[in-house]
């Protein structure tokens, strides 16, 4: 029964597992979701410079 009265009891063990894991799961969430929003405003700031450098260039032909 020593063997018994070292270890933690498994409830605590079960708990410190799947705090862990909620843990690293909202963190990769997070990464995730902050990566998906740099690269939507990067792909509307290289639309908008698009638009911009066709319109530059229709109106110095028209000129």
């Amino acid at each position: 029964m020593s063997d018994r009265q070292k270890r933690p009891p498994i409830g605590f063990v079960i708990a410190a597992i799947l705090i862990v894991g909620a843990l690293a799961w909202l963190k990769f969430y997070i990464q995730h979701s902050t990566l998906q929003e740099a690269a939507k405003e990067l792909a509307e700031k290289e639309a908008k410079e698009q638009a911009k450098e066709a319109n530059s260039d229709s109106t110095s032909i028209e000129e």
